[in-house]
């Protein structure tokens, strides 16, 4: 066991930190389907099911702004957790044994959006339009590319040591 801890305090911390971030984001993912299918098949099951809701002034069937709440709460529910284990598991407290805070949960969450939201989305649809990828292939693609950068944004800014 005490070796396996040197292996994360050497050399490999990094790797050893992107791993465990990897592992943070698999269960960050069951957690944000698990939220957003209890959404559509349970808390909102009777809700939103027929007809158009106005969102911002335009008309949007019910059924596409019921999925659009439910991916939103299990998003968020992902980036709670993530920071939770994030910053417990992976990038530990600060040197001074302090915990990180709002601060470090906010820069969290804009790399998650930027990278997983934003930066993946766009990607994903130039690799399909542009290219002729398939979407299973594009959508792996994307993760290959925002998943890096998610973990690098997280380590050097959201979690970066103050000092």
């Amino acid at each position: 066991m005490e070796r396996l801890k040197a292996l994360g305090q050497g050399k490999l911390k990094p790797l050893v930190q992107f791993v465990k971030f990897g592992l943070v984001g698999g269960l960050n993912t069951v957690v944000s389907y698990v939220i957003e299918m209890l959404g559509l098949y349970v808390v909102f099951a009777r809700v939103w099911n027929e007809g158009t809701v106005s969102v911002l002034g335009r008309a949007v069937r019910a059924t596409d702004f019921r999925w659009a709440v439910c991916a939103a709460l299990g998003f968020a529910a992902g980036v709670v957790n993530s920071f939770i284990l994030n910053s417990r598991f992976v990038f530990r407290p600060e040197a001074d044994g302090t915990r990180r805070g709002w601060r470090a949960f906010v820069k969290m969450a804009l790399c998650s959006m930027a990278t997983t939201l934003v930066l993946s989305y766009f990607l994903k649809l130039w690799l399909n339009s542009a290219l002729g990828f398939a979407p299973w292939l594009a959508s792996l693609c994307a993760v290959a590319v925002t998943t890096p950068l998610n973990f690098l944004l997280t380590k050097f800014w959201a979690f970066r040591d103050r000092g």
